[in-house]
Protein backbone atom coordinates (compact mmCIF):
# COMPACT_ATOMS: atom_id res chain seq x y z
CA UNK A 1 0.00 0.00 0.00
CA UNK A 2 1.23 3.79 -1.27
CA UNK A 3 1.14 6.56 0.69
CA UNK A 4 -0.78 9.41 -0.39
CA UNK A 5 0.73 12.31 -1.44
CA UNK A 6 -1.73 14.65 0.87
CA UNK A 7 -0.21 12.67 3.82
CA UNK A 8 3.59 13.54 2.92
CA UNK A 9 4.75 16.83 5.51
CA UNK A 10 4.80 19.96 3.08
CA UNK A 11 8.58 20.22 4.53
CA UNK A 12 9.57 17.31 2.37
CA UNK A 13 7.18 18.01 -0.99
CA UNK A 14 9.05 21.57 -0.66
CA UNK A 15 12.39 20.07 -0.47
CA UNK A 16 11.47 17.46 -3.59
CA UNK A 17 10.22 19.84 -5.73
CA UNK A 18 13.05 21.97 -5.56
CA UNK A 19 15.32 18.93 -6.08
CA UNK A 20 13.63 18.84 -9.63
CA UNK A 21 13.57 22.43 -9.92
CA UNK A 22 17.30 22.79 -9.12
CA UNK A 23 18.72 20.46 -10.88
CA UNK A 24 16.59 20.90 -13.85
CA UNK A 25 14.82 17.64 -13.71
CA UNK A 26 11.40 17.01 -15.52
CA UNK A 27 11.27 13.49 -14.35
CA UNK A 28 7.73 11.49 -14.25
CA UNK A 29 6.60 10.59 -11.04
CA UNK A 30 4.45 8.19 -10.51
CA UNK A 31 1.15 8.62 -8.23
CA UNK A 32 -0.04 4.61 -6.64
CA UNK A 33 -2.23 6.12 -4.30
CA UNK A 34 -5.39 3.61 -4.21
CA UNK A 35 -8.01 5.16 -5.95
CA UNK A 36 -6.73 9.04 -5.85
CA UNK A 37 -4.15 8.48 -8.33
CA UNK A 38 -5.52 11.51 -10.41
CA UNK A 39 -5.92 13.74 -7.69
CA UNK A 40 -2.20 13.28 -6.53
CA UNK A 41 -0.82 13.65 -9.26
CA UNK A 42 -2.59 17.11 -9.75
CA UNK A 43 -1.89 17.96 -6.39
CA UNK A 44 1.66 17.17 -6.81
CA UNK A 45 1.19 19.57 -10.06
CA UNK A 46 -0.13 22.29 -8.42
CA UNK A 47 2.21 21.99 -5.42
CA UNK A 48 5.55 22.40 -8.06
CA UNK A 49 3.28 25.10 -9.91
CA UNK A 50 2.68 27.08 -6.67
CA UNK A 51 6.31 27.15 -5.86
CA UNK A 52 7.82 28.29 -9.05
CA UNK A 53 5.23 29.20 -11.38
CA UNK A 54 5.74 28.28 -15.36
CA UNK A 55 8.99 29.86 -14.40
CA UNK A 56 11.60 27.61 -16.56
CA UNK A 57 15.31 28.32 -15.87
Amino acid sequence: MGTSFRVIPAFVKEALMELFYERELEPSVICESAGTQAEDAAEMKRFYDGLFGSDKK
